[in-house]
């Protein structure tokens, strides 16, 4: 019985090494690269290296001023004397770097979120949200033209049978005078039904 529960502890360990391998190849490296990062308790920084067509990730390493890190190149050397590139996210520092030409990028400026008014931006949202639309609109006129029909197939339904009942009033009516015409003829007998 024991051997079954380490049976489906290793299958539950390769199923999650699995998946953490297709995350991998999915994510290019960055997963264990950022792992790496997080585990190192701030002594490797994530290197985010900008290509010509997409971001390439590398963990690099602050050693007296200078950015040491390795790429498919090479390692790499780079002069970081200002602080200012360095960011924190995800839980680690994140530095920039255009690979073609080996320059820090700055990240974006924290001025621009300083004007942020949160209850304009929370009202405009609102309003765009509860905004009525032209589908709405459409969508009203719509619904008014099948209630409309739904009345008037109603009243002429109405129509159609009270005709037909008169259509049968009628009907009664000339079937009774035919069978009164009859009885005159036979010489006013009354039939008995």
């Amino acid at each position: 019985m024991p051997i079954d529960r380490y049976l489906g502890l290793i299958n539950n360990v390769v199923i999650l090494g699995f998946c953490m391998v297709i995350v991998s190849l999915i994510q290019r490296g960055f997963f264990w690269k950022f792992f790496r990062v997080r585990i190192s308790f701030g002594r490797l920084i994530m290197v985010r290296l900008k290509e010509v067509n997409q971001w390439n990730y590398a963990n690099g390493e602050i050693i007296e001023g200078n950015l040491i890190f390795s790429t498919k190149d090479g390692v790499k050397r780079i002069n970081v004397t200002d602080k200012k590139f360095i960011y924190r996210s995800l839980g680690c520092q994140w530095i920039d770097l255009d690979n073609s030409t080996n320059a820090l990028i700055e990240p974006a400026s924290v001025e621009a979120t300083q004007t942020h008014d949160a209850i304009k931006t929370d009202s405009l949202i609102r309003r765009c949200l509860l905004k009525p639309t032209e589908d709405e609109n459409k969508e009203k006129i719509k619904m008014f033209i099948r209630v409309i029909t739904l009345v008037l197939c109603i009243v002429i339904g109405f129509m159609v049978f009270n005709m037909m009942k008169r259509q049968d009033l009628l009907n009664n009516g000339i079937q009774t005078a035919i069978t009164g015409i009859d009885s005159i003829k036979n010489g006013f007998m009354v039939p008995t039904t």
